[in-house]
């Protein structure tokens, strides 16, 4: 019987071989080995006519006579290839063609599996000629395609649902065309989980009012809002003298530490005893806080509107905001139209200044960032200097060097947030476009020109901050373009994720520390929990 089982074989081979041309057969395949099992029958006809099927040649037997003739089929006995009585006809026709050389495709390349919320996203590299692809997966290491659960017929990206949570999943893909199955591709794993994975944790009783803006100082965390404060691990404490009191006058805006000493900077004024002004500018120094110039008593020292945003370049404070003076007296205030610069114990102007509000500033490839509402650089040309300013259209974006410049063609919209990310610098705000190009409130700037992230936020982002290789966006929007979100978002470099199930109002600051995150806004919970204005989000992932 064994040997009857070899004939068939060998014909099968013979019959194979007359349809194939002879440089492509190459007969190196292993015997067929098993026990005859007299009660499965084939006919032979039909394995023929699934190889010539298999590779696309008319459905003859031999080289001139169609299955649809009169034809008697030999029925003979298969050998039991796989012990449990039967034979798979798949795995004939797979071993026939790979003795005459018949060449499967390649296997992708480039696996990748990123986690999601109950899902893994599984990406691949195109294959020529493939015209499907199988995914086989296991919740154990080692793969195959024999050991593997199978998922037939995909296509790249494939979406791998009903996963769940913190189970590790392994996954291999193989490509499919009319020459048969690849070998494995590498095999890849992912854990899926919540996108930006950690834990939401309060602050204290956090604020009775708004957190306007996050900042360190001497490592510890401190918070400007109706006036400012200090955390110090489980309470919020004033920042010496009674500092909440002592700006009760208006809110905060803006904190910065520069040169040894702390600034604040916002929408307020207060006498102290010693009849002295802080008009929207204020500096922490020894222990106590002072004014922010020098001068007589009531000579107006500071701002004349309100100071947005403070911040240190090339060992000088520079401050933004609604102001058109800064420093001298009342009746001589200096010019300084929206951004000034602090030294020698005076503020001054910079370059002719701004036409409209400054809101944020970030340094850059050694140069200081402004963004804001306005559309015009280097906008006044002071009486009794020497030299003469031109205009420069920055259209709500502009750079300092020493002179004002744009940064391409700026944005159609006000800029508000700034943040270098791996490289680039990434603006956002509430505009349509950047460059010339759609860029829905969000865009980066590689030196040379603008581009969209992804496909953008749909409401105004307040605040950016780069932190573990990826960026964070706070702001007033609630559904992100593609994907929920509540006030605050990350990009991981090829889409927006969640932070958590994030807060119930806007976020207008977001900083880092060594344990994750703290965010302040207008908001009362974050994660679900109650958390007044403030709250900390712990990275675990």
């Amino acid at each position: 019987m064994k040997s009857r089982n070899y004939l068939v074989m060998a014909t099968c081979l013979f019959l194979f071989l007359t349809m194939v041309p002879n440089s492509q057969a190459q007969v190196n395949a292993e015997p067929l080995k098993g026990d005859i099992n007299s009660s499965e029958r084939v006919d032979i006809s039909d394995v023929i006519l699934c190889l010539r099927m298999s590779i696309a040649l008319p459905v003859t037997i031999g080289t001139s006579e169609p299955l649809s003739s009169p034809y008697t089929p030999e029925l003979v006995d298969l050998a039991d290839m796989n012990g449990e009585g039967g034979v798979n006809i798949s795995d004939v026709i797979l071993i026939l063609r790979e003795s005459i050389g018949l060449v499967a495709p390649a296997a992708p390349a480039n696996v990748v599996s990123v986690p999601g919320d109950g899902l893994a996203t599984i990406t691949w590299d195109a294959v020529a000629d493939a015209s499907s692809y199988n995914i086989y997966w296991s919740n154990d290491p080692g793969v195959t395609k024999t050991g593997g659960t199978k998922i037939a017929g995909v296509t790249s990206p494939y979406n791998h649902t009903g996963l769940t949570n913190g189970i590790t999943y392994y996954y291999i893909v193989t490509t499919v065309n009319s020459s048969g199955e690849s070998a494995e591709s590498d095999e890849v794993s992912t854990k899926p989980g919540v996108p930006g994975e950690g834990v939401w944790n309060s602050m204290g009783e956090g604020f009775e009012y708004p957190v306007n803006f996050l900042s360190l100082y001497n490592g510890n965390i401190c918070a400007a809002s109706y006036g400012v404060a200090v955390w110090d691990g489980n309470l919020w404490n004033d920042m010496s003298d009674g500092l909440l009191a002592l700006f009760g006058a208006g809110d905060v805006y803006a904190l910065a530490y520069a040169n040894g000493v702390f600034y604040a900077g916002g929408d307020f004024t207060v006498l102290t005893p010693d009849k002295n002004w802080y008009n929207n500018a204020a500096r922490f120094d020894n222990g106590s806080w002072t004014t922010c110039g020098s001068g007589l008593a009531n000579d107006g020292i500071g701002m004349n509107y309100q100071v947005n945003f403070l911040i240190e370049y090339n060992g000088l404070l520079y401050a933004g905001g609604e102001f058109t003076a800064a420093g001298g007296d009342p009746l001589n205030q200096r010019t300084a139209a929206y951004v000034a610069n602090f030294y020698e114990g005076e503020w001054h102007q910079v370059g002719g200044g701004m036409d409209n509000t400054v809101t944020d500033m970030a340094v850059y490839n050694g140069e200081l960032i402004v963004s804001g509402y306005f559309t015009t650089a280097a906008w006044l040309t002071p009486s009794g200097d020497d030299y003469n300013l031109n205009p420069v259209s920055a259209n709500h974006i502009a750079r300092w060097n020493g002179a004002w410049n744009a940064l391409g063609s700026g944005m159609d919209g006000k800029v508000t947030a700034l943040a270098v990310h791996n490289g680039e610098l990434y603006a956002g705000g509430l505009f349509e476009t950047a460059g010339g190009v759609p860029a829905k409130n969000i865009a980066k700037w590689n030196g040379t020109s603008w581009s969209a992230v992804g496909s953008g936020i749909t409401e105004q982002v307040y605040t950016l901050v780069s932190y573990n290789n990826k960026l964070y966006a706070g702001g007033a929007f609630r559904i992100l373009t593609g994907n929920a979100g509540d006030y605050i978002m990350r990009w991981d470099g090829s889409q927006w994720r969640n932070v958590g199930s994030g807060t119930d109002g806007p976020v207008f600051s977001v900083i880092q520390d060594s344990q994750g995150l703290i965010v302040g806004g207008d908001f009362s919970t974050a994660g679900g929990i109650p958390a007044k204005n403030v709250a900390r989000f712990n990275i675990t992932e």
